[in-house]
């Protein structure tokens, strides 16, 4: 018999076995929640080891900025006004010698049998480029002291830093001791260039 007011299909609805709702454990939910986060940190990891420069890539970075600073140091030399600055460029000039062939004794450490040229186009390539045409701007406006000295100052300062981030990966003790030897020698240099002004002769 029908309850009251109720149609068959009403009826038939509510004596029928209800589905049975399949829910997700809430272990289940954190373990997959879990491991997507496992596998988003691992490409993360793989995504920024792979996309800075090798410890190869940057001693030979290193080693080409020493190269290329030398050449400006030596093209230099005979338009610099100031005797103060000529000392302070020969000085130079001869602790960049003495770096560059430091350095190329631990050529091997890096799988290199000799030092690559430096690439035409490269950020290197280019960072010099323009600084030649920067000192030559500076030559014909008689600012060359000037200009020569900050920007000696500031080629230094990067210097360091790519001494300190080769010092940070290094392993080999005598390599440590070359890094710290040739910081502690361009420290100086980077504060008297800094400091230089031409009003002096």
């Amino acid at each position: 018999m029908q309850p009251d007011n109720q149609t068959p299909a009403d009826y038939l609805d509510q004596i029928a076995a209800q589905p049975r709702t399949d829910t997700m454990s809430p272990f289940m939910l954190w373990g997959l929640i879990g491991g997507g986060l496992l596998i988003a940190v691992f490409f993360v990891v793989i995504l920024f080891s792979s996309s800075g420069p090798s410890k190869t890539e940057r001693f030979t970075g290193y080693v080409q900025r020493v190269q290329s600073l030398r050449s400006v140091v030596s093209d230099s030399a005979q338009t610099i006004q100031s005797s103060q600055l000529r000392s302070h460029n020969s000085t130079l000039g001869t602790l960049l010698g003495g770096a560059e062939q430091g350095a190329t004794t631990f050529i091997s450490q890096y799988d290199l049998k000799e030092m690559p040229e430096i690439a035409e186009g490269s950020s290197l390539a280019i960072e010099f480029s323009e600084l030649t045409s920067t000192l030559d701007d500076a030559r014909l406006n008689a600012v060359f002291d000037r200009t020569y000295a900050r920007e000696m100052a500031w080629q230094l300062s990067q210097l360091r830093n790519e001494l300190q981030i080769l010092y940070d990966g290094a392993r080999d003790n005598d390599f440590q001791e070359y890094l710290v030897e040739t910081d502690k020698n361009i420290e100086p240099l980077v504060k008297r260039f800094s400091e230089f002004n031409d009003t002096g002769a």
